[in-house]
């Protein structure tokens, strides 16, 4: 969308955009209309960040950062949002609004950038988490997307990754734009067998609406 500067004459069509803006984004929007569909994560990020019992329930939601950047050499990375568990343990949640095969590959740049800076002292260092002991462990990783979005080669994947990395799969009520839930919760772990599986599963189910 192009930018102008807003004159007196411009007026009439500011607030025209405006009203749109409420209807497409607001929280009746029912996430069909173009401004509904712009940037999803960054609408995704904010209800997860005013909702983070909802997906995280052992957070500290004192200590929510977003769009955190890490540099390594000539490489930037910014991870959606890193927060700490009550008791110190550091968390990653790494959100998607649609499939992605990438996802949880990201997701683990993210992870290994954030365990660097963890063994380096650098979240202490550069005021992060004030009055919260961090613990040594590596951090948990939790996925974040609507549950009908999960692209179908994210379990494979999950895999492939380490013991080390604690992931947590969370899916949301499609209708997260509205009033974002957790209505499934998969957390990975390492079998006997050295393959991960889905060790602990729990789907809640969502309430029923009733039109009167």
């Amino acid at each position: 969308m192009r930018s102008r500067p807003l004159t007196p004459e411009r007026m009439d069509d500011f607030r025209a955009f405006l009203l749109r803006l409420d209807r497409e984004r607001g929280p009746d929007a029912d996430g069909h209309g173009y401004l509904a569909q712009c940037h999803p994560e960054a609408w995704m990020e904010e209800q997860v960040r005013s909702k983070l019992s909802a997906v995280a329930p052992r957070c500290d939601e004192r200590f929510v950062y977003t769009q955190v950047p890490s540099l390594r050499r000539e490489h930037r990375e910014v991870m959606d949002m890193l927060t700490a568990e009550r008791d110190g343990r550091l968390r990653i949640l790494e959100l998607k609004a649609s499939e992605d095969i990438q996802f949880p590959l990201q997701a683990l740049d993210y992870w290994r950038a954030v365990r660097r800076h963890q063994k380096t002292g650098d979240f202490s260092r550069r005021g992060y988490f004030p009055g919260l002991a961090l613990r040594p462990d590596p951090p948990l990783l939790t996925l974040v997307a609507p549950a009908l979005r999960w692209h179908h080669c994210t379990g494979a994947l999950l895999r492939w990754i380490a013991a080390e990395v604690e992931v947590e799969r969370v899916g949301l009520n499609e209708d997260w734009r509205q009033r974002l839930r957790a209505v499934e919760r998969f957390q990975h772990s390492v079998g006997i067998d050295g393959e991960a599986s889905d060790a602990s599963f729990s789907f809640t189910r969502p309430s029923r609406r009733v039109n009167r």
